[in-house]
């Protein structure tokens, strides 16, 4: 059984991402699949977007996947900085809401 099917299509050639209503100023376009269909989707949803209001360089927003699968948050930010600390921001989130920790230690 699918839980959710997500396409997304850029097709340079045909229009250039950078055309206001495509991707605008953004050079950078994340998105964060967190698939767990035996958790409150909405409630995800919610964590990631509020997650997702606190990065004020970034536009982006989080709902629910279909079927209660989990939830989906796409992000367009400006630069490689900016789509880290959002990566990082909605990785923690997530964490928090599933499994009720915070991200693990980073290793250098």
């Amino acid at each position: 059984r699918e839980l959710c099917v997500d396409r997304l299509l850029l097709e340079t050639g045909r229009r250039d991402p950078r055309t206001p209503g495509v991707l605008g100023a953004g050079d950078f376009l994340l998105t964060l699949l967190a698939v767990a269909p035996e958790h409150d989707a909405a409630g995800l949803a919610r964590a990631l977007d509020a997650a997702l209001a606190s990065e004020g360089r970034v536009t982006g927003a989080a709902g629910e996947l279909p079927n209660g699968a989990g939830a989906l948050a796409r992000v367009i930010a400006p630069d490689a900085l900016a789509a880290r600390r959002a990566l990082q921001t909605m990785w923690r989130a997530a964490r928090e809401a599933l499994i009720g920790l915070p991200l693990p230690p980073v290793r250098k």
